[in-house]
Order: C-alpha cells, then sequence, then structure tokens
C-alpha cells in the first residue's frame, strides 16, 4: 500500500529500460525505502535485491553472505531465469546451452546453501494455454535441472488473447475457438504440475488471482470484481 500511495508502480520498469532520469533515480530511492520499511515492519524475514543481470556466482557469493549474516535460508527466490547470466560467459555459446548451464548452476546454488531455489522462467509465445514441459522457453536444460516444475495459465489473460484471435477469424471459423474461450473463467490461474522428481507429476488445480493486488485465494473465496 505505501508502494502504492506513492505512485511508484513504474519505478521498476523505467530503472531498467533506462528512462528513469534525475527524477526517475529519486523515485527509485524512494522505492528502495519503501521496500526496506516493508521487509522491516511487515515481513522481517522477507528481503529482496535488485539482482536483473547477476551472474549465477554473483548470486551464489551474495546467498553466501546472507546465509552467513541472517543464518539458514528459507528459500532464494528468482525471478526470472532469463534475465540471470552464467557464471563463466562464453559469446560463441548458443542460448540453448548458456540457459542449460544457468540452471544447473541455480541448481548448484540450492545444494551449497542447502535450502529450495525457486526460478521463474518464461514459457514459449507459442506455447499452449496450459503449458507443458516442452514449452520453457530457449532450453530443455530447465526441464533436466529442476526437481518440480509448476505452469501457470492466467485465465483472464488468455481469454484477452482468445478473443483477439477471434475478432480476426471469419465467422464460419469462430466456434471451435468460442468453445475454447468459454472454459476459461476470469479471475483464475491454472497451475499444473509437468514434472516432480521425487513424486508424481500431471496433477492441475485452480487458484483465485487478483491480478491488481497480486493476492491467492481459493476458488470458492473468488470475487466478481476479480
Amino acid at each position: 500500500d505505501l508502494v502504492r500511495s506513492r505512485g511508484l508502480g513504474d519505478v521498476y520498469k523505467r530503472q531498467v529500460t533506462g528512462q528513469g532520469g534525475a527524477s526517475g533515480a529519486n523515485l527509485w530511492g524512494e522505492f528502495s525505502e519503501a521496500m526496506s520499511w516493508y521487509e522491516k515492519e511487515v515481513q522481517p524475514g522477507l528481503f529482496w535485491q535488485y539482482a536483473a543481470g547477476w551472474s549465477t556466482k554473483a548470486m551464489l557469493n551474495y546467498s553466501l553472505a546472507t546465509l552467513d549474516q541472517r543464518g539458514p535460508l528459507a528459500a532464494v527466490m528468482i525471478d526470472y531465469l532469463q534475465l540471470v547470466r552464467p557464471a563463466t560467459e562464453n559469446r560463441n555459446a548458443l542460448r540453448y546451452y548458456e540457459v542449460a548451464q544457468i540452471a544447473m548452476q541455480l541448481k548448484e546454488l540450492a545444494i551449497i546453501c542447502k535450502c529450495p531455489v525457486i526460478v521463474a522462467a518464461q514459457a514459449a509465445r507459442t506455447a499452449a494455454a496450459i503449458p507443458g514441459m516442452e514449452d520453457f522457453k530457449e532450453s530443455g536444460g530447465i526441464e533436466n535441472a529442476g526437481d518440480l516444475l509448476l505452469t501457470i495459465c492466467n485465465h483472464s489473460q488468455h481469454k484477452a488473447q482468445l478473443g483477439a484471435e477471434i475478432e480476426a477469424l471469419d465467422s464460419n471459423k469462430r466456434e471451435p475457438k468460442e468453445k475454447e474461450l468459454s472454459s476459461f473463467t476470469d479471475g483464475l490461474l491454472t497451475v499444473k504440475i509437468v514434472k516432480n522428481r521425487n513424486g508424481e507429476g500431471g496433477a492441475q488445480g485452480d487458484l483465485g488471482f487478483d491480478a491488481k493486488t497480486r493476492f491467492f485465494c481459493d476458488q470458492q473465496d473468488l470475487k466478481a470484481e476479480f
């Protein structure tokens, strides 16, 4: 709420794209201050670090330093894999192998720090509505390294994409897409286990989700305004 009240929602985007300027730098300082307040007053055990473009080696060093200062880590969360660089860069390496290398190095981070490493990764633009293991963008190395792989379908977003596709079709070709459209519900996320190294995969379920507040809830608690 503090971040929202100060109008800082787009600060992160402007800083990443280099559009911040002097005023953007000031806003970024306010954003950092707000996040520090949140960590201290609301979630003292949760902290964040802007690390876009970091290498896996830098992430390991930071995690080890944090472990030394704060004690055992419950988990390390990275958003997202495609912004991470490998420990040693090779300009001649294909992106497929580079991403596979990053995935394995993050797994090594989990082993060294003795905690789960939870990593978001992009799905390919051609992915199915509910992506499968084959839809992870850029490398099959992600599925090889991961112990537990989950995919997410945002029903609201997918409905919007389908609606645009339907509008572009001739009226006599719309029925299959319209039938598919009716199977999605605004405000729901479908989460599917596409790989479970230590158990059974394939299960999926729905969660209520409010995109404005990033609030998750059980499906029966979903409100109409979501």
